[in-house]
């Protein structure tokens, strides 16, 4: 009952919240609930069409992050965790999810796999800087899966989200250059998760 009338409340007059540096509406926020949703029932799939390269993990989860093409001046990102994460690497996963991209912006590259990837140093693929729209660009990472799945899983959200057609997301995967990715994207892409 307290849904439906929260429910009411912000379809009779747009509630604003200051989240991720900038003020954001109800509007942005119910998307938001609903890219949640969907990150959600990714981790799902995830979990069993790659449960062989997950067999050792005790838990499937990560965070998400999206960033404002503004990030410079506004420090705007979206970050939300997905799946099981355990406390010790929630920081950690967080973090990684917007370095990603983020890493990608600074060197000019369309992912993390090219640009800058040292493990030594925790720099890690599975994160995008995404040009090929027609807007500003925008970033995407997620962290808590291998590397590979971390891609995999950003490509799944915004195709699912509409944002990127299978052929551009298959095109990104493709740039990254790691035949292991373009196996996994593969076998995502033949049991349907986009």
């Amino acid at each position: 009952m307290l849904l439906f009338f929260v429910g009411i409340f912000l379809y009779q007059r747009p509630l604003t919240l200051y989240c991720g540096g900038r003020m954001r509406d109800s509007t942005e926020l119910i998307e938001n609930a609903k890219m949640m949703f969907m990150a959600d029932a990714i981790m799902t799939d995830m979990a069993r069409v790659f449960k062989d390269d997950l067999e050792e993990r005790d838990e499937v989860g990560g965070f998400f992050s999206l960033i404002d093409p503004e990030f410079c001046e506004t420090q705007s990102s979206f970050t939300f965790g997905v799946g099981e994460v355990s406390d010790d690497k929630v920081s950690k996963y967080r973090e990684y999810s917007s370095e990603k991209p983020l890493r990608a912006l600074q060197l000019g590259k369309s992912n993390s796999f090219i640009a800058g990837r040292d493990p030594e140093k925790g720099l890690w693929g599975g994160g995008f800087w995404i040009t090929i729209l027609e807007c500003e660009g925008f970033g995407i990472g997620f962290s808590g899966l291998p590397e590979n799945l971390d891609a995999v899983c950003c490509m799944l959200l915004l195709t699912r989200l509409r944002m990127l057609t299978l052929e551009q997301a298959t095109q990104l995967i493709s740039e990254c250059g790691v035949a292991k990715l373009n196996e996994q994207w593969q076998k995502a892409v033949d049991n349907n998760l986009h």
